[in-house]
């Protein structure tokens, strides 16, 4: 079940008079803001009490034994009124709240400056100046911090919201950015993964309701130039000629008969060393030396549904079997969709990326992509299957 308050007070309990929504739907994604809709009658008793950009709105998570958690927090951003005497409460998730500060240009050097520091602790000195000039309410404090990678000399000339760089952070360095409320304590975390889920899989004729796998060569490459440091001595970036035999690229030999010579770059400013170069180059290769697999599945959390069994969290990893669609794997939780007031209703969308190179997985298609969908499922049968080639 699910309750919620708007800055400390029930605007909607399920066993409170008065305390009533007519709609409410949460959206949870990964690395992003998330946002919570609900509508309540105007004559509701919080209605003349709701404050765009400052009003909170939590939702709560609980049960019969008196458990609860607090799984989404936003600020309301905008409210709609219409002519059935309704008003929609449109929130954001505090993660907006990165959009309200600006991290002004900085040299490697100086007084109070990142200077060469890893995504971690870059990471915490952006949440710190954050903090220095937003409210209390828009402040965090840190939290878990599992990001690794190396040391980087950081310097900006522009002016960017904090969450402008800490999107791109995660582009360079991956990762996730979460925010999360317990005990009251508003906390960021940058994980290198999710935790791994337990206690629900998601299994064909159970609670999958779609699936489609997207098989792609757009980002392919057979060859891989790996681009290092550039030096006082030398304008061109360093690479791993002299400690790859000459050649300053990494090849998949066997995807270059599959697919034919495909040449990339990528770039590692802070790398100077030929031969770390040429391993990150590797690591960096088998990202995009192959086909880009890509399975979807949307399916019912059973604990929504009355089962008892751990509900399922946004981010992370829960096994996966549709053996129709050959699927036995671990997929993560990319985004999740709660009807607060009919829980049943809810679904959650779950994706992987597997990377192959064998022309199995493109079958007789030769490159179109291959969609495979469960359109419905009743009472654990499937109803019809939709294929497109």
């Amino acid at each position: 079940m699910y309750k919620i308050t708007l800055d400390g007070s029930y605007l909607y309990h399920p066993w409170i008079r008065g305390r009533c929504i007519t709609e409410g739907a949460l959206t949870q994604e990964v690395n992003k803001n998330g946002s919570c809709d609900v509508s309540i009658v105007l004559d509701h008793p919080l209605a003349a009490s709701v404050l765009r950009r400052k009003s909170m709105l939590e939702v709560i998570r609980f049960g019969l034994t008196g458990s609860e958690k607090t799984i989404y927090r936003g600020v309301v951003m905008n409210t709609v009124e219409d002519r059935d005497l309704e008003m929609e409460i449109q929130t954001e998730g505090d993660l907006v709240f990165f959009q309200d500060s600006i991290i002004r240009p900085f040299h490697k050097t100086g007084t109070d400056v990142p200077g060469k520091t890893t995504p971690g602790n870059y990471f915490k000195w952006l949440v710190k100046k954050h903090n220095e000039q937003v409210d209390d309410f828009k402040q965090f404090l840190i939290g878990q911090v599992t990001i690794t990678g190396e040391a980087a000399d950081r310097e900006r000339n522009d002016y960017s919201t904090t969450r402008d760089i800490m999107d791109e952070l995660v582009a360079e360095s991956g990762g996730y950015i979460r925010t999360r409320t317990v005990g009251g304590v508003h906390y960021i975390d940058y994980l290198a993964e999710y935790e791994q889920a337990g206690g629900q899989d998601i299994r064909q004729g159970q609670n999958i309701i779609d699936v489609t796998k997207n098989v792609k060569t757009d980002d392919l490459a057979t060859r891989l130039i790996p681009l290092g440091a550039s030096t006082s001595n030398n304008e061109w970036p360093v690479t791993i000629a002299n400690v790859n035999g000459g050649k300053d690229y990494l090849e998949d030999a066997a995807a270059v008969k599959e697919y034919g010579i495909i040449t990339k770059t990528v770039e590692f400013s802070e790398i100077q060393d030929p031969t770390k170069l040429k391993e990150e180059g590797e690591k960096a290769f088998k990202k995009i030396n192959g086909v880009n697999l890509v399975t979807e599945l949307s399916a019912i959390d059973l604990s929504d549904a009355g089962y008892d069994v751990d509900m399922l969290r946004i981010g992370e990893k829960v096994f996966c079997a549709a053996p129709t669609y050959n699927i036995q794997q671990q997929l993560q939780i990319t985004k999740k969709v709660t009807d607060l007031l009919k829980p049943a209703n809810s679904k959650v969308t779950l994706g992987g990326t597997a990377l192959t190179y064998t022309q199995q997985q493109l079958q007789a298609g030769q490159g179109r992509v291959k969609y495979t969908t469960v359109t419905a499922i009743t009472n654990g049968q499937i109803d019809e299957i939709c294929i497109y080639s």
